[in-house]
């Protein structure tokens, strides 16, 4: 991944191959889920591939602009929708609904079948950001930058209902087959962690998951991780692959000082969380992602008053 540079060939990289945000070996998990080692094989399988794209990426932009969007997960289904497709995914169906058009119980985010990989399955996909906003290493202690959004709602969410939609007669008529394909969990994502403390071990999530900080606007000065660091505000649908910047573009990467000037404008008139790259630079000039993490409203998670 390191190696690409086109934006989104580097977030299909991060797609396929990024740890996974759950322990596969969580035994209260009802469904299986994939693991680091099935992601770590599929990048390598598809690294010939994914350099080619790199070198001309208009296929992919192509089949992205077909489904535009500014909600990050289907972003992120959208990429492995293209990704499935180039592996041989036969017979896939992506985001197929269940239920009457008046009675929609859910939705297939992806059916297949691909022999090499178990034969008739089906994905339930998700990519997900959560801050721990109180010490204890449970669940209920993350919730997302929009706080309506939390982890144990999405998980027992994804094991109780998405999952197990194949063995519903809903999802059976929707799906047209007399026996369920194999649900599977594709999770991916980051947890961020109060900026200077040690994250802990959560039961349920891996301990081989991305990470990242955060902190409340004007509580302490941004952590910083390299003595020649910069920084870089990243757009939602920029939350994926590490953020990287070649030597022209470092004009736009800010020095601290800078960057916490930024800050305070931004919350000066709004309430959105911001996501922060920092960069250090490499040997050639390039300037690659070594840290992120979320700076949040005085009052966040409480509701505020623009």
């Amino acid at each position: 991944m390191r190696t690409l540079a086109e934006p989104a060939v580097r977030d299909l990289a991060w797609a396929i191959g990024s740890p996974g945000l759950l322990d596969p070996g969580f035994p209260a998990y009802s469904e299986p889920v994939l693991d680091d080692a099935f992601c770590t094989t599929e990048l390598l399988r598809a690294d010939t591939w994914l350099h080619g794209l790199d070198r001309d990426p208009a296929e992919l932009h192509a089949f992205l602009e077909k489904r535009p969007t500014h909600r990050l997960g289907h972003y992120f289904e959208s990429l492995l929708e293209y990704w499935l497709k180039q592996a041989g995914a036969a017979e896939l169906r992506a985001r197929l609904p269940v239920g009457d058009t008046g009675h929609r119980i859910g939705e297939f985010d992806f059916v297949f079948r691909k022999d090499d990989w178990g034969g008739s399955l089906h994905w339930e996909a998700a990519v997900k950001f959560y801050l721990q906003q109180s010490p204890a290493p449970e669940w209920n202690a993350f919730i997302g930058p929009n706080p309506r959004d939390r982890l144990s709602d999405k998980l027992h969410k994804l094991f109780h209902q998405q999952l197990k939609l194949g063995a519903t007669t809903a999802g059976r008529a929707a799906l047209g087959m007399a026996t369920s394909p194999a649900p599977r969990a594709w999770v991916k994502g980051y947890l961020f962690f109060p900026a200077g403390t040690q994250p802990p071990s959560v039961p349920g999530i891996s301990n081989h998951c991305l990470k990242g900080w955060w902190l409340r606007h004007g509580e302490r000065p941004l952590p910083a991780h390299h003595a020649a660091l910069r920084w870089k505000s990243l757009p939602r649908l920029g939350w994926l692959a590490p953020a990287r910047a070649s030597a022209a573009d470092l004009e736009a990467l800010l020095d601290t000082e800078h960057m916490h000037t930024v800050i305070a404008r931004h919350f000066a008139h709004s309430h959105t969380p911001l996501l922060l790259a920092e960069l250090a630079p490499d040997g050639d000039g390039t300037w690659h992602e070594i840290a992120r993490g979320f700076v949040v409203n005085p009052q966040w998670p409480q509701p505020s008053r623009p």
